[in-house]
């Protein structure tokens, strides 16, 4: 019966889709079109009636009505005579080997037989590297971690750090790559690490400064081994930074208020002796349990809390800064449901046959393009009185000293702004003062986002910029990052790379993705600099070799 009910269920579906797709029917229905159906109407058109036309489109949506159903119903049909599911099989280099071995087909041509044979024998080479690097790193040798320090003893010059600057001798030339200054990375004191590590191999006196770039179309990086630490060092002209995780989006005009620039942060050389010393905590897949982030998302805020309410003149431009980049971008949502109609409204006009109710469907399109002209012009006018409003305080910045009255004078002001409701008959406040629970779209959550990735900044330069409330704050969400965001120096990567010799390779540097440093390599992996034990024996950091695990 549930094999029936699930056939059933998939051509409902199917159905649906394809009279939708031929009269539109699911745009009927309310005054505005759905998200999801707008969504539906743009994979279709794009994937299909882009590349097959309109009436192959729905040849082809009609013939997968009535085949995905029957597919439906034996697959679960086949589910059911499963009583249990098969155990895993165990991908090792001897299995591997065995079906490598196989003899192929007789009629099999000889450049084929010579192509399979080569990727056969690659996937195992893969498949033994995947397993040996398992297995070395289910016991380690001893390793370094490189723990971020929360909280951060200010007072105190850091000895090893993430991001920020380097410190180099006067005279060093800073990295570049492809002619563009490289993105300095980490700085670690070689005299902090254990003469174990690496069985002894690596430098044990100096610095070593770590920067990255692109050469040739491919992740670069470049090393420099100096024996004094020198002064703080500026890059000689701004670099680029394309690894951010908090990083601009096209159409989110609040991410364009993102830092471009990385913290300092001060790292703690920890000697691993064995895999159960290890303190890094490694969070459940999914899991965000203890995340002050995500239970600040759960439970909402106040502005008026003094953890999340601005403290000075620069959080409080931010903050009028996200008001308006929300202003701007609900116009320009608007803006686009307005060209949306407008279409629609252009092809009734062109193709009135289309639909079943042509008049009705004109009308439900005037409607909206008049309720769209409403609330485009209210954000636009809004978004004028936010600017002026922003122009005015950083008019009035430099010679005003910052006040939490001023302030509250100011949020009076800004909550004061409306904008007609969703049906358009009563104002509502357009930049509420408090962020219900769960809020992705209200414009404070964007703002908790920009102020706390702020206020990390001002932490990690010096705590003491911070009210007590918000440097509780910014070290309880640092103090969570740093235990699962630990780099580490040491034998076998964590997890797999490419190219890694074992027993002639080591890993250099092995930094995570990290909201903590705001980097992200490859879709949230770890970035690996490996070397070879010959070159890092006698200091030779020229040929080191960077690559992103998965």
């Amino acid at each position: 019966m549930k094999s029936l009910g699930r056939a059933v269920a998939v051509f409902a579906l199917m159905a649906l889709i394809t009279l939708h797709t031929g009269t539109g029917v699911l745009a009927s229905f309310t005054e505005k079109t759905p998200r999801a159906v707008e969504g539906i109407d743009t994979l279709i058109q794009a994937g299909l009636v882009s590349w097959l036309g309109r009436t192959n489109t729905l040849m082809l949506l009609a013939f997968l009505t009535l085949l995905l159903p029957v597919l439906a119903y034996l697959r679960s049909e086949q589910d059911r005579a499963q009583k249990s599911p098969p155990e895993a099989a165990t991908v090792t280099p001897a299995r591997m080997q065995r079906a490598i071995d196989r003899k192929l087909m007789p009629e099999t041509r000889q450049d084929d037989t010579r192509l399979l044979a080569a990727l056969a024998e690659g996937v195992s080479a893969q498949v033994a590297q995947g397993h040996g690097m398992m297995k070395a790193n289910e016991r380690p040798k001893p390793f370094v971690r490189l723990v971020p320090q929360v909280p951060i003893l200010h007072g105190q010059t850091p000895r090893s750090w993430f991001g920020g600057n380097p410190s180099l001798p006067a005279g060093t030339v800073w990295p570049v790559c492809d002619g563009k200054p490289a993105l300095f990375l980490a700085q670690i004191d070689c005299s902090d690490l254990p003469p174990g590590l690496w069985e002894g191999a690596g430098p044990h006196s100096g610095w070593l400064s770590f920067f990255l770039g692109y050469e040739n179309g491919c992740t670069s990086v470049k090393v420099l081994h100096t024996k004094a630490a020198g002064a703080p060092a500026q890059s000689p002209s701004p670099v680029d930074f394309e690894w951010q995780f908090l990083s601009e989006t096209p159409g989110m005009d609040w991410t364009s208020l993102v830092r471009k620039d990385i913290a300092r942060w001060p790292v703690d050389i920890v000697w691993i002796p064995s895999g159960e010393n290890d303190p890094i905590v490694r969070a459940k897949a999914g899991s965000n349990d203890g995340n002050p982030r995500f239970t600040r998302h759960h439970t909402g805020f106040d502005l008026d809390n003094p953890g999340w309410k601005p403290f000075d003149w620069a959080t409080t431009l931010l903050l009028l800064d996200t008001a308006a980049a929300h202003a701007r971008d609900a116009a320009r949502i608007w803006h686009r449901d307005l060209d949306r109609t407008s279409k629609i409204l252009e092809k009734v006009g062109i193709n009135p046959e289309r639909h079943k109710d042509s008049n009705a469907v004109r009308e439900r399109a005037e409607d909206e393009l008049v309720r769209a002209k409403h609330f485009a012009a209210a954000w636009e006018t809004l978004l004028q009185h936010v600017e002026a409003l922003r122009a005015k305080v950083a008019a009035e910045a430099p010679s005003v000293p910052f006040s939490a009255a001023r302030f509250d004078e100011l949020t009076v002001t800004l909550s004061a702004m409306t904008v007609p409701d969703r049906q358009g008959e009563q104002p509502v406040p357009a930049f509420p003062l408090v962020c219900p629970p769960k809020a992705s779209a209200c414009w404070l959550t964007n703002w908790a986002t920009l102020a706390q990735h702020h206020a990390a900044h001002l932490y990690a330069h010096d705590a003491r910029a911070l009210p007590p409330a918000w440097r509780a704050r910014v070290e309880e969400q640092a103090a969570f990052d740093a235990l699962q965001e630990m780099g580490s120096m040491r034998e076998v990567p964590e997890g797999y790379v490419h190219e890694f010799a074992m027993g002639s390779e080591v890993t250099l540097l092995q930094l995570p993705t990290s909201h903590l440093m705001n980097w992200i390599w490859g879709d949230t992996y770890d970035l690996v600099l490996t070397i070879r034990t010959a070159d890092l024996a006698r200091s030779d950091f020229g040929r080191v070799k960077v690559q992103i695990t998965n």
